[in-house]
């Protein structure tokens, strides 16, 4: 994943109860088990709409989206929604399209996990929209001398 993009896991809200930051142990204990109650056909279908479709690689993926850009990503597993994920380019931010999401995320009841920090994030009013803006993905461009050193200590601790 390139440094400039935003990726959030899209989950339904009940999968986690009150919590609003993960640890990273938390996360990987839920992460098969996020879809395991909802049907989450017509929320994915509603955000693979935002996008045009993308060619995939496996035959469980329906990827929509730009090429290095904006993407909604579904895996599927024995026909059932497993994964939803968002991509957003930080070096543009397609704020119509973040805003759409946010839309389909609080007709749905979902919410956003960004993938860097594993905070959690409920679609309200522009909250997605600031979620992107004050990720460190869109820091990192705005702020290279700060950030990337950031970015790199978290890749260290991350494959230790």
């Amino acid at each position: 994943m390139a440094l400039w993009t935003f990726r959030a896991e899209v989950v339904p809200s009940e999968s986690l109860g009150d919590g609003r930051q993960l640890t990273e142990a938390e996360f990987e204990d839920l992460y098969p088990l996020f879809w395991a109650k909802r049907d989450g056909e017509e929320a994915a279908h509603d955000l693979s709409a935002l996008l045009p479709s993308l060619k995939p690689w496996d035959r469980r993926l329906t990827l929509n989206g730009v090429a290095g850009g904006d993407r909604i990503e579904v895996w599927r597993d024995a026909g059932r929604v497993t994964n939803v994920t968002l991509k957003v380019d930080c070096r543009t931010p397609n704020t119509a399209f973040v805003d759409s999401v946010e839309a389909i995320g609080v007709r749905h009841s979902l919410l956003f996990i960004y993938d860097r920090t594993f905070q959690v994030c409920a679609p309200k009013a522009g909250a997605l929209r600031s979620f992107v803006f004050s990720s460190a993905s869109r820091r990192a461009l705005k702020n290279p001398e700060t950030w990337l050193p950031y970015l790199a200590a978290q890749v260290r601790k991350s494959v230790k």
